[in-house]
């Protein structure tokens, strides 16, 4: 489907296509044959080849948790990874 708002969430996940800004206080993520035109602005933004992103780009922290991001050791990610495949 096509979206053309201004949206302002806590995730972004685009799988179709979005027209307008976004302002997400987690993440924003497009996967293909995702189209995203416009403005975006997230402390993490992911767009899996075959994605399309067309605009400027803010990476703001995450004010939440005294503006430290959470980071996650390559093992640890990889331990997580592979239980959400069990």
């Amino acid at each position: 489907g096509i979206v053309n708002a201004e949206i302002s969430v806590n995730v972004a996940v685009v799988m179709g296509e979005v027209n307008g800004s976004i302002d997400a206080k987690e993440r924003i993520e497009v996967y293909p044959p995702g189209r995203l035109g416009g403005d975006i602005q997230s402390p993490i933004v992911s767009i899996e080849p075959g994605g399309i992103f067309n605009g400027n780009c803010v990476m703001k922290p995450h004010t939440g948790s005294a503006g430290k991001p959470t980071i996650f050791p390559k093992k640890q990610l990889a331990a997580a990874e592979s239980k959400e495949k069990e």
